[in-house]
């Protein structure tokens, strides 16, 4: 009986033996399901007063070390639209450095590397969340910003996408970085794959001194850049467009690039920029379906901020950056971009652009079945009434530089002016406020009033 009881203890003792690390594994596992559901719940808290925000489950994979909120829904307040997430995870090397996201990250090192990842957001196109937020992206967007197609349709964004029949976007977005405190080598990668759409990939390395990735450190260390890149591969959308533009407008392949083509010749000359027909064939074949375009620049030498000053040209940022471009897997020659000084003109050099856009127009005509819609560029100038720029005559009506401070005195004047970016502008000045400018222009159907912000303009010249 003694003997018997003896192993009975032998064997309880293995059992706990054995069964000590489930035990702690069990535990762990129990304490970072309380820590992630209150984190969660916290968040959801902190949401409310915006938008109702919940989740259906937890998941936590103790052997990759990651967590993830699974089925997330978020309604915001004042509405009925929603927009779904199968699920947001967080990764990180290990659980140490995983747990130190409950800390305070800005005195705490952070991890040395973690992964963001949102798995299926899906969003409706016609909703009236997307429509607030096209009409936000429309606001900040520079005034005298053309978009590419509108030899093809005027609509942009979600309007565009739902002509060429798409409904339902979903779409797989990632932001991960990782520190190396040995190689003084900090990279942050963002990608998004669009179903149907396109995949999009980014990723930035840098150099910095500091020994552990932190708040503070970062801003008391000297970062310098090692290499941008980027990545962008088509996955239906270019097919869509051409079809669409085939259907509005009984356009072929053909004459879709050749238009596009003038189209971009119209746009890039306007804006003082001169390309070489290789660039310009490299921005038409990044249209052609299951295309692929990359993008990236690598200094010689990591640059900071001192090197960052001293670009101050051209061909002082080709020499430092080194960009190179491939288009479809074949490397594309930047050497050929010229930067053209803004020059003063007469006013009807300034329908240059409109006659170049008109043209693509009358090709896309002459084969068309409906037509084509105007495009923005569409203008004409007050050639009737313009008086030589060099004139003896002092009393004489003509256009006269004046100091952009000076120009509110001129409202209801006819006035010309050149942006930073190289657009020439014609029109008459009908209000100015502390940081607007309201212009309108003459167009080929009547006239048009839109603003241009005053700390764009660089020159400018009224009649007077």
């Amino acid at each position: 009986e003694l003997r018997g009881k003896r192993v009975l203890k032998r064997i309880a003792l293995l059992l706990s033996i054995l069964l000590l690390p489930v035990f702690c594994v069990a535990g762990f596992y129990g304490f970072l399901w309380w820590r992630v559901t209150e984190a969660a719940d916290e968040m959801v808290t902190k949401a409310s007063p915006f938008a109702e925000l919940s989740y259906n489950d937890v998941r936590i994979d103790l052997v990759a070390t990651e967590i993830a909120l699974v089925d997330i829904r978020v309604a915001p307040l004042g509405g009925t639209d929603q927009f779904n997430i199968d699920e947001i995870s967080l990764k990180a090397p290990d659980w140490s450095q995983m747990l130190r996201l409950g800390g305070d990250l800005g005195t705490e090192p952070w991890p040395d590397a973690l992964s963001l990842h949102l798995k299926g957001f899906f969003f409706r196109l016609d909703s009236a969340l997307m429509e607030q937020w096209m009409q936000l992206a429309q606001q900040g967007q520079p005034q005298d910003m053309t978009v590419v197609g509108q030899f093809c349709s005027r609509m942009q964004g979600a309007d565009l996408l739902q002509a060429m029949g798409y409904r339902v976007l979903g779409a797989d977005i990632e932001v991960a970085y990782s520190f190396d405190a040995v190689e003084g080598r900090w990279d942050v990668d963002i990608s998004a794959d669009t179903a149907e759409v396109g995949d999009f990939a980014m990723g930035v390395s840098l150099k910095t001194s500091s020994a552990s990735l932190s708040k503070s450190a970062l801003a008391g260390s000297q970062i310098a850049l090692r290499s941008v890149q980027s990545h962008f591969s088509d996955k239906g959308f270019n097919r869509r467009f051409r079809e669409y533009c085939a259907t509005q407008s009984g356009i072929t392949d053909e004459q879709f690039d050749q238009a596009l083509r003038e189209e971009f010749e119209a746009m890039i000359g306007y804006a003082g920029v001169g390309l070489t027909d290789e660039l310009y064939q490299g921005l038409v074949d990044m249209y052609r379906p299951a295309a692929n375009i990359t993008f990236q620049m690598r200094p010689d030498i990591p640059m900071g901020q001192m090197q960052a000053v001293q670009i101050t040209s051209l061909d002082s940022f080709m020499s430092v950056l080194n960009p190179a471009l491939l288009i479809n897997g074949k490397p594309v020659s930047l050497a050929g971009i010229k930067l053209q000084k803004p020059v003063k003109k007469s006013a009807s050099s300034s329908v240059i652009a409109q006659d170049s856009v008109q043209s693509a127009r009358s090709s896309l005509q002459k084969g068309g079945r409906n037509g084509v819609s105007p495009s923005t560029l569409d203008s004409t100038s007050y050639r009737d009434d313009v008086a030589p720029l060099d004139t003896n005559e002092p009393h004489r009506p003509a256009y006269r530089a004046v100091n952009i401070a000076d120009v509110r005195e001129h409202i209801g004047h006819r006035a010309r002016m050149v942006t930073y970016f190289g657009r020439r502008i014609e029109g008459r000045i009908l209000e100015i406020d502390h940081h607007e400018m309201l212009i309108e222009q003459r167009m080929q159907r009547g006239v048009a009033t839109y603003s241009i912000a005053l700390e764009k303009v660089a020159e400018i010249e009224v009649y007077r």
